[in-house]
């Protein structure tokens, strides 16, 4: 019996230690996400207009371009800006109390890379900044974008205005190469028995 209650001490020390290292051993995602305003949940697609609508779309300055568009997963915000082959992504929120700003954080993602929704999606992408948008109204409405590098800057930088880029600017759709080809219509041998008959009875009289 002796024997038997060492063997059960031992079984019992053995996973309580395997306990202790599962329970202790840090995630580096968890502790990036932190970093990030990630989505806290999944709002469905809807066709109800919201102020945020007029945001979205491709904006266009002296140093660039900016699209602003919403998540097909969440249905939030998203900036993306190219640079070079990556782009920086960025989930925007709201700015409590005023109705025409919004906030968020910035990671660059590598080419072919998709959005970062938390820790269960992979690793976490490189954070770089945080961000301010602000929509101007008016009759023909622009963007101020103000970036915080991390690491860097201490204070946004000076705003960067956009125009939102215009229909007649786009390129014109071009006609289609194929034409619409209708059958040809055949005719019957017996029709044209009965013409042919018909027209020799004529001649006849």
């Amino acid at each position: 019996s002796s024997q038997l209650g060492s063997t059960l001490f031992l079984a019992v020390v053995v996973m309580s230690k395997r306990a202790n290292e599962n329970s202790v051993r840090p995630d580096p995602d968890e502790a990036k996400a932190g970093l990030f305003s990630l989505p806290s949940s999944v709002r469905p697609l809807t066709t109800d207009a919201s102020p945020d609508e007029a945001l979205i779309g491709k904006w266009v300055s002296e140093k660039g371009s900016c699209r602003i568009g919403k998540d097909i997963m969440t249905a939030r915000l998203s900036y993306e800006e190219a640079v070079e082959s990556q782009r920086l992504h960025g989930w925007l929120d709201p700015v409590a109390g005023e109705t025409t700003s919004w906030k968020g954080t910035l990671a660059l993602l590598k080419e072919g890379q998709g959005p970062w929704y938390g820790p269960s999606f992979g690793p976490a992408p490189d954070f770089v900044g945080d961000i301010k948008v602000r929509l101007v109204p008016g009759e023909s409405p622009s963007l101020e974008t103000q970036i915080r590098v991390a690491d860097e800057d201490t204070e946004f930088q000076p705003p960067v205005s956009f125009k939102l880029e215009s229909v007649a600017s786009a390129a014109p759709v071009e006609p289609s190469p194929f034409k619409l080809q209708l059958p040809a219509v055949q005719k019957n041998d017996s029709d044209n028995e009965e013409k042919e008959e018909s027209n020799k009875k004529r001649s006849r009289h």
